[in-house]
């Protein structure tokens, strides 16, 4: 049905100052997918509320933006990670920094 990727800390290419202030068991979330045909019943919301309730409390998220540059892919890119955002804030994540490839989330507990 689904799947998210995990690491413990921010990674440091993207977010250094982020990284630097993380404590030694945060973990950070990326690449959250749904299978489509599952996509808005609610299944991404259990997988990261699994991770979270068994998790130390803090917990990172990241949305990946795009670089392309094709205006097409750019659009859809944006959308996404404008949609992603919102709901990311429903479940008590909120922006911490941003850089061109990514938004950094980190959960409220």
């Amino acid at each position: 049905v689904g799947c998210v990727s995990a690491q413990r800390g921010i990674p440091r290419d993207l977010f250094p100052k982020e990284s630097a202030a993380c404590g030694p068991q945060s973990l950070c979330l990326y690449n959250l997918c749904i299978a489509e045909e599952y996509r808005g019943q609610g299944y991404g919301r259990m997988l990261v509320q699994q991770i979270l309730n068994e998790h130390a409390p803090e917990t990172y998220l990241l949305i990946a933006r795009t670089t392309h540059t094709s205006p097409s892919v750019r659009e859809a890119f944006r959308d996404r990670v404008a949609r992603l955002a919102e709901t990311y804030k429903r479940m008590d994540f909120t922006q911490v920094a941003e850089c061109p490839k990514a938004i950094l989330m980190r959960h409220q507990s």
